[in-house]
């Protein structure tokens, strides 16, 4: 997972901090790993592959500088996943803004190393500054302690699950990117 977290969406951090338990038991599911970046003015690996959890590296983000350096962090993800065993499914999760800002790495760049180490790259939108919030997709609401407590998410994940139906169909010469254009 790659996360934005310069001050532009400084507002949405607690939210995207909420979701790890979602993202951990439905996305990764029992058998799988992740790791958290924050992307900003820096790179930084918040939880690598090997430890911790998802839900506790996202609460460790906080907010700070003004860049947004996604491609950065897409070839830091793409360098962390190549590490890993080349039998699993490698995907990249961007969440953010639909834009970079400061970055050396291209986007052709990212997108050569993402199709030579075989990773499919999927994209979760943040709007841009002063533009509405993604409530209308995604809700969260508490859970009485008489259920076992925390949180019950609501997501329409509509456009991820078209997009990984569309990955998986996919020819092998597909251009990972296919799903952020």
């Amino acid at each position: 997972l790659a996360i934005q977290a310069n001050t532009d969406v400084r507002e949405y951090l607690s939210f995207i901090a909420k979701t790890g338990t979602v993202i951990e038991s439905v996305m990764l599911g029992e058998s799988g790993e992740a790791a958290v970046i924050a992307y900003r003015d820096d790179i930084a690996v918040v939880k690598p592959f090997e430890t911790g959890e998802v839900q506790s590296a996202l609460r460790k983000i906080s907010a700070s500088g003004r860049d947004a350096h996604m491609l950065d962090a897409g070839w830091r993800g793409v360098t962390l996943l190549k590490q890993r065993p080349a039998g699993r499914a490698r995907f990249l999760i961007f969440i953010g803004q639909p834009m970079d800002s400061g970055s050396e790495t291209t986007l052709q760049f990212l997108k050569e190393a993402a199709d030579k180490e075989n990773v499919t790259v999927f994209a979760i939108t943040l709007p841009e500054f002063g533009k509405a919030f993604v409530s209308d997709n995604f809700s969260l609401q508490g859970v009485d302690k008489s259920e076992r407590g925390g949180y019950r998410a609501s997501v329409n994940l509509g456009a991820l699950i078209a997009a990984l139906s569309r990955s998986s169909n996919a020819d092998a010469g597909t251009d990972p990117f296919s799903v952020l254009t």
